[in-house]
């Protein structure tokens, strides 16, 4: 074996693993995902019609309905955000 290999297998190992390998130690499941499946598959169905040119406008119908309906909820609990506004603000003042 060579002797970079053997220092560094003793001095590189990952969380107190005794071999290399899959690293049971740390678990990287996520139990309720942040984005809805729903979501994901529309993006990726979103993602494959920009990039072959096509359309789907009962697709487009639905996902600007449940755009708008996403909006007046936010709108309904935080009321105006007006973010980008105070992000542009910082942008100019650290100049």
């Amino acid at each position: 074996m060579n002797a970079d290999f053997t220092a560094c297998s003793q001095a590189c190992l990952v969380d107190g693993l005794s071999s290399f390998g899959k690293n049971t130690v740390m678990n990287t499941t996520i139990e309720t995902p942040m984005v809805p499946p729903q979501a994901l598959a529309d993006l990726e169905y979103a993602l494959h019609l920009l990039s072959t040119g096509q359309r789907d406008t009962e697709f487009e119908k639905r996902v600007a309905l449940k755009s708008d309906e996403i909006r007046r909820e936010i709108f309904a609990k935080h009321g105006v955000l007006n973010v980008a506004v105070d992000l542009i603000r910082e942008g100019r003042d650290e100049e």
